[in-house]
């Protein structure tokens, strides 16, 4: 066998047994739970001798409290550990709903990109013929969503680029919003800003026509994107109002400056392009606070700030 198939093939083996060890652990401490937390004891019980439609309960409740607890690897094993036994159920909806909420788990919690991809076009196979338009346009997409977490940036860029036309056909434009959205940040890691700008745009335009579709959070992640676009090509103006109006989101959706420190950076870097000192300044101030440090005299907003 070749080298680095096996030695590709032994880390994923040892990844499963670490996850399937953290969900025994998980498992066992949410069965002692006893009062002062959020699940004190769950709702599905086990017997000394349990049906397989009663264990399955058992785990599925378990992996949904352990994400809702923040413990991502226990809820990736619980459910890892679940899709053997879902393939035992007469029909196949059991394990195509546990597979996807594990290849969400990958793609959104735990970075696990190229796992994710595996799932989704695991996903995509399986629902071919039975899956509605909406529903497989939306595992492409977080199939281009995984590609752009694994650096396959051309590729996820063809992946969603295809994608769009069959989003739009279904008239969802929360998805249109998120495709759009993803089309722009893979081409903005090919570094051709002035492609992604559409994308950027058209995304931001949809989310402020139908302000339903998201909070503030998330019309400031869409603000962003489309300032640094015009960041980098130089529309600075622009690019100041689209940020200045990113961060202000941001804070109302809860965030602290310190969330915020790279969002503070560029605001600090775009002013000084402006020939703004003044407001470059306080804003290389507010970063150089924030990161204070032993080593923070090296940092380059340390090091302007010394020369103005």
């Amino acid at each position: 066998m070749n080298k680095p198939i096996l030695i590709t093939i032994i880390t994923m083996s040892l990844i499963v047994v670490l996850a399937l060890l953290a969900s025994v652990v998980y498992l066992t401490s949410e069965s002692q739970r006893q009062g002062g937390s959020d699940h004190s004891s769950i709702s599905h019980k086990l017997e000394s001798r349990s049906k397989p439609a009663q264990v399955y309960e058992f785990m599925e409740e378990s992996a949904l409290d352990a994400v809702e607890d923040k413990e991502y690897d226990a809820a990736v094993g619980i459910l890892s550990a679940m899709r053997p036994l879902a393939r035992g159920f007469a029909d196949k909806k059991r394990y195509l709903e546990c597979t996807e909420k594990l290849a969400d788990l990958y793609l959104d919690k735990t970075e696990s990109y190229l796992r994710a991809s595996e799932l989704f076009n695991e996903l995509l196979r399986e629902k071919k013929e039975s899956g509605s338009p909406s529903e497989l346009a939306s595992l492409k997409l977080r199939l281009g969503k995984a590609a752009i977490g694994n650096g396959s940036y051309q590729e996820a860029k063809k992946i969603l680029q295809e994608t769009l036309g069959k989003i739009t056909a279904t008239g969802d434009k929360k998805l249109e919003a998120e495709c759009n959205y993803s089309i722009a940040d893979a081409i903005m890691y090919l570094h051709d800003w002035q492609a992604a700008m559409p994308y950027a745009e058209k995304a931001l335009d949809i989310l402020l026509k139908n302000p339903q579709l998201g909070d503030k959070l998330e019309l400031a992640k869409y603000y962003q994107e489309l300032g640094l676009c015009k960041f980098q090509i130089g529309r600075l103006v622009e690019a100041a109002d689209l940020l200045e109006k990113s961060v202000a989101l941001s804070k109302e959706g809860g965030r602290t400056e310190a969330d915020l420190v790279a969002d503070l950076r560029d605001l600090a870097w775009l002013y000084l392009s402006m020939g703004d000192k003044e407001k470059s300044k306080s804003y290389l101030e507010k970063v150089a606070e924030l990161e204070s440090s032993e080593s923070s005299e090296s940092t380059p907003e340390a090091y302007i700030l010394r020369r103005f």
